[in-house]
């Protein structure tokens, strides 16, 4: 068996092969939001996750959970939902719809702005046994998007490709949602660091703005076109309102972080109105809502 050292537990916490000696990405993006020093806390956890590591000797490998037949058990759906502390808590702060039942569905009415193309568009979230099934129509002619855990990304009836499978993952994947749902297929939880504050604050002991615990969500192993482009999130959870503030990831263009605002309360259910994805401080795309409704399956 190798033995594995801080570094290595680093590598694979962000998903890098352990093999490997170039920095993980992530590090790099994390660098670049937080600075050098608050690498060092960082190392902390991860130097207290390699120390469990070494004690154990075992790597458990989150494996994903399938339905059974065609089950609609609600009670055991939402008793899956609460196996991960981290994802547990945003579900008890997102309201009533990772509860119980009637809540399952989530229609979003607004407009997505992608450069200079502004357009309305309709979401709607169903959650299933899986994690859920999401549709993405822009009301005019063409195929309408879709993503479900069966099929990934798809563009009418067949796979959605290049923009059209980033544009569906951006939506499904950067959401509070997500991060409660992504447990039943078999996603990886880890809290990077608690308490971080933006870099350009440094140590001022007058800074009274947001901090942040983080927490990494890495995509069960996969290759094949229903997988994940990006696999991992890092979600900064504001440690004041317990909602998600950002989400960083990589795509086929490089780093970019989904901004939400405008949290607001629909019916005792708390959901971000605006979602801006940022790269490199420009903006890439704008999902914009009016009207938000939670009600049960059909």
């Amino acid at each position: 068996m190798r033995n594995y050292n801080g570094t290595d537990c680093l590598q694979f916490l962000v998903g890098e092969r352990a093999e490997s000696h170039r920095p993980a990405p992530v590090i790099d993006q994390w660098v670049a939001l937080h600075g050098p020093k608050n690498i060092r806390s960082l190392k902390a956890y991860v130097g207290l996750f390699a120390a469990g590591f070494l004690l154990l000797g075992i790597l458990q490998v989150p494996q994903p959970f399938y339905a059974q037949g065609s089950s609609n058990n609600s009670n055991s759906l939402h008793s899956r939902l609460s196996l991960q502390p981290e994802a547990n808590k945003i579900r008890h702060r997102l309201g009533n719809r990772f509860m119980g039942a009637g809540r399952e569905k989530t229609t979003l009415n607004g407009f997505l702005t992608v450069g200079s193309d502004r357009r309305h568009v309709q979401i709607t979230r169903t959650q299933d046994d899986t994690g859920e099934q999401v549709s993405i129509s822009f009301g005019g002619p063409g195929a309408d998007l879709s993503w479900s855990v069966a099929s990934g990304a798809a563009l009418g009836a067949a796979a959605a490709t290049g923009n059209d499978r980033a544009l569906v993952e951006r939506i499904v994947m950067d959401s509070p949602d997500q991060f409660v749902l992504a447990q039943l297929r078999g996603a990886s939880y880890y809290v990077v660091a608690r308490s971080v504050r933006p870099k350009e604050v440094g140590a001022d002991p007058g800074y009274a703005g947001p901090l942040w615990d983080v927490v990494r969500v890495g995509e069960a192993l996969g290759t094949d076109a229903r997988s994940v482009q990006s696999r991992w999130r890092l979600y900064y959870i504001n440690t004041r309102t317990g909602l998600i503030d950002k989400v960083a990831s990589s795509d086929q263009d490089g780093p970019i972080v989904a901004e939400f605002s405008g949290w607001a309360n629909n019916g005792d259910e708390q959901d971000p109105t605006v979602i801006r994805w940022m790269r490199g401080g420009q903006l890439v795309m704008e999902l914009s809502l009016n009207n938000i409704g939670h009600g049960p399956r059909q």
